[in-house]
């Protein structure tokens, strides 16, 4: 090919890397709904999460994410449904995916239940060759040119399932995005990027302290066909029903650290969160950038007790 996109080539391997995945987030519990639709309806109200991402501080083109995600119980919390918007972008590329989810509970015992959840959402790619930033060394090739706007839209779906035993320990299994497909078609339509189905797993477990103290371990393994992609790593202690403070640890498929994160959490009236995370860097990219910020605001819109089904979570915060 004859038209070479100098940035497009720097850009699209951590292009592919960032569109084949769901979102990547430091506040993962609270954001859980990104990453398996059973989710949906199984706390005891409606949630709102609202998080912004910004990743490797003053590095030019570092990746962003935005998530808007609602979800709220039904029939008495055997049954749930829920939204999820979410906008990623990198250098030229971005991102949007919008999708619906609905999950039912199946109740094993009083305080057990298992959760089914199915997920359709549709995703649009964009690579904008319209910036300044993008040099074309030379022309006649019509695949890619100077000043075109390539995009895709497609549909998927997802399925996940999710364990919630004595309201104590959590175990979830997901694939959001089942179907593999063409994120990204250049003007003769050859497939520029391909999106993979990835698999997640959830563990998540709840001991209390004194008083009304509490620690939270949770991890989030994240993987692609036959291979692993990264492990999060959590453990939070919750001080009280206010504050939350927690530290993220992020291994990369070679088992080696990727990053380190601090994160805290402030809650009002059991009802409002407000969460900030500072990751730290460990990959060879560390000297390159000042960290990644998180900000996380979550809202659960109560309901009565006696109207949610056993087996629910109680709260965002415990997720």
């Amino acid at each position: 090919m004859k038209n070479l996109v100098l940035l497009c080539l720097a850009i699209l391997p951590l292009s592919s890397a960032l569109a084949q995945q769901e979102p990547q987030f430091t506040f993962h519990q609270q954001a859980m709904a990104v990453y398996n639709p059973s989710v949906a309806g199984s706390m005891k109200g409606s949630v709102l999460t609202l998080a912004h991402r910004q990743q490797w501080l003053g590095f030019e083109g570092a990746p962003k994410t935005q998530l808007l995600s609602f979800h709220t119980p039904l029939s008495a919390g055997k049954a749930g449904i829920g939204m999820v918007l979410s906008r990623q972008r990198l250098g030229i590329s971005s991102q949007v995916s919008a999708g619906l989810s609905y999950a039912y509970a199946i109740q094993l015992k009083e305080k057990t239940s298992l959760r089914v959840g199915l997920q359709a959402l549709v995703n649009q790619y964009k690579l904008d060759l319209t910036s300044n930033a993008v040099v074309i060394e030379s022309s006649g090739d019509p695949t890619i040119n100077q000043g075109d706007f390539l995009d895709n839209t497609t549909a998927n779906i997802g399925v996940g399932f999710l364990l919630n035993i004595e309201e104590r320990f959590l175990i979830g299994c997901s694939v959001p995005r089942m179907l593999p497909a063409s994120l990204l078609i250049d003007l003769q339509d050859k497939t520029l990027l391909t999106n993979r189905p990835h698999y997640y797993i959830s563990l998540s477990g709840k001991w209390k302290l004194y008083g009304d103290n509490a620690i939270n371990q949770a991890f989030l393994i994240k993987m692609l066909p036959g291979q692993l992609s990264n492990i999060d790593a959590q453990t939070s202690l919750f001080l009280g029903e206010t504050v939350t403070a927690g530290l993220n640890i992020r291994l990369s498929s070679e088992m080696t650290l990727e990053s380190a994160a601090l994160f805290c959490a402030y809650t009002v009236n059991k009802e409002l969160d407000f969460g900030l995370a500072y990751d730290i860097g460990l990959s060879k990219l560390r000297s390159q950038h000042a960290g990644s910020v998180e900000l996380m605001v979550n809202y659960l819109f109560k309901k009565k007790e006696k109207t949610v089904v056993r087996g629910t979570a109680p709260r965002p915060r415990y997720f």
